[in-house]
């Protein structure tokens, strides 16, 4: 019998919390804090690993809108590397059956064929249609932003940092909200 991801987790827990935790010498601080922040780790990864496909895909999909939107800016600055990271990415984020490492490579690929063509549309000469175009811009991914800003704070609520918790949506909430296209 193969141990569930779950299991293994729940086991690790339990043994911060039953028996490491318990037997660290009580005047050493650090120790205590950052078995603490182990155990913390350990219940948010398990919080996660049921999503953590489903997340990648839906920021995938998000940054392949957003690109899609980029480039279809008049006078868009959209090089060859933008165009390859843009077409791997469309074509691997819908598939179920590619790796998590695979999709989250894709995703770091668009990134900075994103940020190259955000940094090249604010290099243009000042002009007016340079002026609208940054604009645009702007606009699009700040609007792209605010719907990933949501899946990640969801992604990492279990830590308890954050300072509007009311605020929060569920994990699967904030992936189903996840609106592309």
């Amino acid at each position: 019998m193969q141990p569930s991801i779950e299991m293994r987790l729940r086991a690790m827990m339990r043994a911060m919390s039953e028996v490491v935790l318990p037997a660290l010498d009580a005047t050493n601080r650090a120790a205590a804090e950052q078995g603490g922040l182990v155990l913390g780790s350990l219940v948010l990864l398990l919080q996660q690993v049921d999503y953590a496909h489903w997340y990648e895909q839906a920021d995938l999909a998000a940054q392949c809108d957003l690109a899609d939107q980029l480039a279809a800016i008049e006078g868009s600055p959209v090089a060859a590397g933008f165009t390859q990271a843009l077409s791997a990415a469309r074509a691997m984020s819908p598939r179920h059956d590619v790796s998590l490492s695979m999709l989250k490579e894709a995703n770091v690929q668009l990134r900075d064929a994103i940020s190259t063509l955000i940094e090249s549309a604010y290099a243009l000469k000042d002009t007016a249609a340079a002026t609208a175009l940054q604009r645009r811009v702007q606009a699009l991914v700040l609007a792209q932003s605010q719907q990933q800003l949501s899946r990640e704070r969801a992604y990492v609520a279990g830590m308890r940092w954050d300072m509007y918790p009311d605020s929060l949506k569920t994990i699967e909430a904030s992936l189903i909200d996840c609106r592309v296209g």
